[in-house]
């Protein structure tokens, strides 16, 4: 039986501790995450609030998480939009973590192992939405996003949402969009460590 002090929820999804039961003896068996899937990052809870206010249909969309961690995005739009949910993340170790979060939800997402330069153009084509929250973390990572959104573009993916707490290498990111791209660089409410949450977002939708 799952200990429910470990167990919090935000926006009727349940995600648990690093404390519960499950994740230790996850922890233990030498399959603690070694990249930053350590906990549920603000920025996901700043992201969920901002689908919880459906700002476009969200429904039945085929949705790919990348830098997924836990996969709190992926649980909450399979659970609540019926939408076909991919959550892809280099490390591999988070990704049972991952199939957790959805079977306690009671829903289903797929789970790939994948750095950004992995997902490919001919996978990115079976997906209407990418997104991901607080990926963009090095000079490194930055180029290969902006890789990963031309090639997503090229797929024809409807949109690319990607939030974060306003790094130098995220703001690299929308520097480097390009004009056949509908972008927006948006504020959402919410700060960490005292600076805005920025989303950016991307749309072939005209």
């Amino acid at each position: 039986m799952r200990n429910l002090t470990t167990i919090k929820e935000v926006h009727d999804i349940k995600y648990c501790t690093g404390h519960h039961p499950i994740l230790k003896a996850h922890y233990k068996s030498g399959k603690r995450p070694t990249e930053f899937g350590n906990k549920v990052w603000a920025t996901s809870l700043i992201l969920l609030d901002y689908l919880k206010k459906k700002p476009f249909d969200l429904n039945g969309l085929r949705v790919l998480e990348i830098g997924c961690g836990w996969g709190l995005i992926g649980v909450y739009l399979s659970k609540f939009h019926s939408c076909k949910v991919t959550c892809s993340d280099l490390d591999e170790f988070v990704l049972p973590i991952v199939q957790f979060h959805a079977e306690l939800n009671n829903t289903f997402v797929e789970v790939k192992k994948a750095s950004f330069n992995e997902l490919s153009l001919s996978f990115l084509k079976n997906f209407d939405l990418i997104i991901g929250a607080e990926v963009c973390y090095s000079e490194e990572v930055s180029k290969d996003i902006t890789a990963l959104v031309k090639r997503s573009h090229q797929a024809k993916v409807e949109r690319f949402l990607m939030a974060d707490p306003g790094r130098p290498n995220f703001f690299e990111c929308y520097d480097s969009s390009f004009e056949d791209w509908n972008s927006e660089l948006l504020r959402l409410p919410g700060t960490i460590n005292g600076k805005e949450t920025k989303l950016l977002s991307f749309s072939q939708i005209h």
